[in-house]
């Protein structure tokens, strides 16, 4: 029993001692560069060939559009401040000629005071949102003003062009989607930095997951039929699920799906550029998953805390940096 005990406190030992010698952590980033050049090889391939199959029609300008249908932008915003001005001012120098803009603002007195700038806009309508509300209470408040037309919902990190707007527009109004989203990609401004850079790449849905055109909810952005908004009333508000989740139930308690497009990409301005930044999201991401994974009895929780250490690992070396970064500007 004493010689067993003895194995064991040894075998011990060497495991404390490789751990925190040089060996661990080499072996560690083999292990880590190993599993993404395998990935690479065998999966993210095949995946990006399957993204070449889709493609958007192209839309230089309003007159391919059946109809020039009103639209309601609706944003909810909430401590923005100077990523709020620079939405604004995107949204101001759109040329569709039928636009008005919800705004929904709080937080902050700088975000009020950016506001309310635009309340001589005849295009803006401001509102004053109280805390505690969410999101989703903010975009419902909103919703009251709305007029007829399409309802455009998006950030208060979004920024917005003629462009992306026609190409969004085109299949509602030249087709028969429901809900049409675009993919977002970092502003110019922060698309250099390591961590936008290796988040962007790593994390895509193009590069990291198959394409689908069609799925249940949105993020970011999302330009809706007012029959939708009919439909569910409303989106759900305090539940204990994130705002994704919320509105991917609502949607597909009633069949909506979104419609993704695959050539046009909207600029976000808000983007984790820090550790700090990118471990707090997922600190959120990883709550929202174990619940979500618990109410349907998925108790993948093991394998999922497992990549998110390797993921962690992986953003102190990340290799796949040194690939072209055009690869993924698709």
């Amino acid at each position: 029993m004493i010689l067993l005990l003895n194995y064991i406190q040894n075998v011990f030992e060497k495991l404390l001692s490789f751990i925190f010698s040089v060996n661990f952590l080499i072996l560690i980033f083999l292990i880590i560069n190993i599993y993404h050049v395998l990935l690479y090889l065998f999966r993210d391939r095949n995946f990006l060939k399957n993204l070449k199959k889709f493609e958007d029609v192209s839309v230089e300008s309003i007159s391919q559009l059946n109809e020039i249908l009103p639209i309601t932008i609706i944003i909810p915003a909430w401590k923005e401040g100077e990523n709020l001005k620079q939405c604004l001012n995107s949204i101001n120098k759109l040329n569709y000629p039928k636009i008005k803009v919800i705004l929904n603002a709080g937080g902050s007195n700088e975000t009020i005071k950016i506001a309310d700038s635009y309340k001589t806009n005849h295009k803006f309508t401001v509102i004053h949102q109280k805390a505690g509300g969410g999101k989703l209470r903010a975009i419902n408040d909103c919703l009251k003003y709305a007029s007829k037309g399409i309802i455009y919902l998006i950030d208060a990190d979004i920024l917005l062009d003629d462009k992306i707007l026609l190409a969004m527009i085109y299949p509602l109004v030249n087709g028969k989607e429901n809900i049409v989203i675009a993919s977002v990609i970092p502003h110019s401004s922060i698309i250099s930095n390591d961590v936008v850079k290796y988040l962007y790449i790593n994390r895509n849905s193009g590069f990291r997951k198959k394409f689908i055109r069609y799925f249940y909810g949105f993020a970011s952005n999302a330009i809706i039929r007012p029959e939708v908004i009919e439909a569910i009333e409303g989106f759900s508000e305090k539940t204990l699920l994130d705002d994704g989740r919320t509105t991917q139930k609502d949607l597909a308690s009633k069949g909506y799906k979104s419609f993704r497009l695959v050539d046009y990409k909207i600029q976000s301005l808000t983007y984790p550029t820090n550790i700090k930044e990118y471990l707090n999201q997922n600190i959120r991401w990883i709550e929202n998953f174990l619940y979500f994974s618990i109410k349907k009895r998925k108790f993948s929780i093991i394998k999922f805390i497992g990549v998110e250490i390797l993921s962690i690992f992986f953003l102190f070396l990340p290799l796949i940096n040194d690939l072209p970064y055009s690869l993924i500007l698709y």
